[in-house]
């Protein structure tokens, strides 16, 4: 499943939160946590979700069902947000 962030959403970096502007929406968001994270790995453009999880098990000491668990619910959120496009 490759992710990508969506057009016209800007971001800047606020204490330990992203604060993200979606434009085409008119409202701001805060990300802290697991979807801060997502973002960020997808700021260099898009990348599927297996990247993502190989590189968060270099990363961070958590078993892999956990990391997946978090990613997937990160996802769900930036989903649900329409902040994010899903391409299968």
């Amino acid at each position: 499943m490759m992710i990508s962030q969506k057009e016209e959403v800007y971001t800047t970096v606020h204490d330990q939160e992203v604060v993200l502007l979606d434009m085409n929406q008119g409202k701001y968001f805060g990300l802290e946590g697991a979807a801060m994270a997502l973002w960020n790995e997808l700021s260099q453009g898009p990348v599927t979700t297996s990247a993502i999880l190989e590189k968060w098990k270099t990363i961070y000491d958590q078993a892999e069902d956990e990391l997946n668990s978090l990613l997937t619910q990160s996802l769900e959120e930036l989903t649900a947000k329409r902040l994010v496009v899903v391409d299968t």
